[in-house]
């Protein structure tokens, strides 16, 4: 196992520090319009630094690269942003501009001032550096809309987006589009993203092994299993068994554009009562333990609403009810919709026949019931962790299909428990060829691992780590020097392209190509 212990000294290339979470902690989320576009922004002298492409794509712009130059030309709306690499010099529109820290090549990622270009194409850039993110946000006054899950898109002027709506209008837009969820353990709701996909709250489907979804005209639809799903953000992505369910997509509207005091209208389940509607106002905005984003309601809620739909006064979604605290001052929440951006990065694009799912057994099989919450050996530890990852995490989802993974392995070095799967040249091929477009479903994908792993041995240090494997004649320099090894006739390459590191109960993941 020497060969992959080697190879995970590239955690310093993903990380910035050799297996350090404090590193780490300085890579930033970057939401553009709502949508997660990346998760390796870095600050550096004060300034906020994104990879051009997923980044650039998010804010609609075409682009183009000069490798012998190191020219970087964005293209946008009769707009021309023009960087060079390591050159503080720019221009807009052949007006020269002067950046606080030129673009930089990090691991061949080319890095650029978001702030420059966001605001030189009338982007406003904000910062919470509490939750770890960033928020690049159109300011026309159009939103955009879910037309595909986790794919955004403008709606026509006859959409809601058009103008405010009463609640009455509200209800007739979207009613069709929420639906009871009736599980073995419980019920709850759940709100249509499209081909065949609802949101809920994952606490509704944990502990089930099935359930069903019940539309407003009382059909049935078997769920067939979990795209993705987040114990921390209680949030979870499922599937029916048919893509027959009738009734349009949700929009997605912009939770960042709701105010205090501003009504917002809730459709859900409780107590079985199925669709019920209710009105209330934003009373406040939180933020968890966690980092995660809550709309404090004063919409009355109940069991059984959880995974329902919070609706603002243009009928977009704005966030999934979830909890309330049983209190005469009407305290409930609904999770901030903006935390569902990298489930929805999953299926953007995607039809019905790519979602592949797990079962909903799996959710059960990601927390081991033997888990105490206190340290465990590091060899249990491994044991366990191996036994869990092989019967509920045997598919990585590109958008071409499902790449079939092969046993996890596990060994314990310095106390560190690393688990581990090795990719082919066919399979690594598949991963490298969507990357750009969908690096954000990867690290989700991975960040999933981790948290179920932290919520399991939240004291216990664990690296969950995928590599490549395989032999070149001549040297293979583009990988990095610590994961090539000479052997005879050629070169042995052991490659680590996607990480995610528990350590004290925090999850860090990277990915890479």
């Amino acid at each position: 196992m020497k060969k992959y212990f080697a190879a995970l000294l590239s955690v310093i290339l993903l990380f910035g520090s050799a297996a350090s979470v404090q590193a780490a902690a300085t890579k930033y989320k970057v939401y553009v319009d709502g949508a997660l576009a990346t998760s390796n922004g870095i600050v550096r002298n004060g300034t906020t630094l994104v990879p051009f492409k997923p980044v650039l794509s998010a804010m609609g712009f075409g682009f183009q690269y000069d490798g012998k130059s190191k020219t970087v030309k964005a293209k946008k709306s009769g707009t021309v942003i023009t960087l060079t690499i390591g050159n503080k010099k720019a221009s807009v529109n052949g007006t020269a501009a002067m950046l606080p820290v030129a673009p930089t090549l990090i691991n061949n990622t080319t890095y650029i001032p978001v702030r420059f270009v966001g605001e030189s194409t009338g982007y406003s850039v904000s910062a919470d550096k509490a939750a770890g993110s960033i928020y690049v946000d159109s300011q026309s006054d159009e939103d955009y809309v879910s037309a595909e899950p986790g794919q955004t898109t403008t709606p026509p002027a006859s959409t809601a987006a058009a103008g405010t709506l009463n609640t009455q209008q509200i209800t007739k837009l979207n009613d069709s589009k929420v639906v009871m969820i009736e599980m073995e353990k419980g019920q709850g709701s759940g709100v249509y993203l499209g081909e065949g996909v609802f949101i809920t709250n994952h606490h509704v489907i944990e502990g089930s092994v099935s359930g069903r979804v019940v539309d407003t005209n009382g059909r049935y639809f078997d769920i067939e299993g979990v795209i993705a799903h987040d114990t921390t953000r209680d949030l979870a992505l499922i599937k029916i068994t048919s893509n027959t369910f009738q009734a349009t997509t949700v929009t997605i509207g912009n939770p960042s554009d709701l105010s205090k005091g501003e009504k917002v209208v809730a459709i859900g389940s409780p107590m079985g009562m199925q669709n019920t509607v209710a009105e209330g106002l934003v009373s406040s905005f939180r933020t968890t333990e966690d980092n995660v984003k809550l709309i404090q309601i004063s919409v009355p809620i109940d069991h059984g609403s959880s995974g329902g739909a919070l609706f603002n006064q243009k009928g977009q979604l704005v966030g999934i009810t979830a909890s309330g605290i049983d209190s005469n001052a009407s305290l409930n929440f609904a999770i901030d919709i903006r935390e569902a951006a990298g489930m929805l990065e999953l299926t953007k694009g995607m039809r019905y026949a790519q979602l592949t799912t797990t079962p909903l057994s799996s959710l059960a099989a990601a927390v081991p019931a033997s888990s105490t919450g206190s340290s465990e050996t590091p060899d249990n530890v491994a044991r366990s962790m191996v036994s869990t990852l092989n019967s509920s995490a045997t598919l990585f989802p590109t958008p071409s299909g499902s790449i079939q993974l092969g046993k996890w392995i596990s060994y314990v070095e310095d106390g560190t428990v690393v688990v581990f799967n090795v990719l082919d040249a066919d399979d690594y091929a598949a991963y490298n060829r969507y990357f750009d477009s969908n690096h954000a479903a990867y690290e989700q994908w991975m960040d999933n691992l981790g948290r179920s792993a932290a919520k399991s041995f939240p004291n216990n240090k664990i690296m969950i780590c995928l590599f490549y494997e395989d032999m070149f004649t001549s040297y293979p320099s583009s990988f990095d020097e610590e994961e090539i090894e000479t052997v005879p006739g050629g070169y042995e390459v052991f490659h680590l392209f996607a990480v995610s590191l528990v350590q004290n109960g925090k999850v860090e993941s990277a990915v890479r190509p």
